[in-house]
């Protein structure tokens, strides 16, 4: 999966939790974003 931008979602300790491939664009785009970092965020 090939995409530009790539946001990578890491976690504390160091560890991809998640890649994102393509802009996020629009309200949509704007809500899987927070859903992403608020998943991040809950990692430990």
């Amino acid at each position: 999966m090939v995409g530009l931008p790539t946001t990578v979602f890491v976690t504390r300790d160091g560890r991809i939790l998640n890649l994102h491939p393509g802009p996020f664009v629009g309200p949509e785009g704007s809500r899987a974003l927070e859903r992403r970092i608020h998943q991040v965020l809950k990692e430990r």
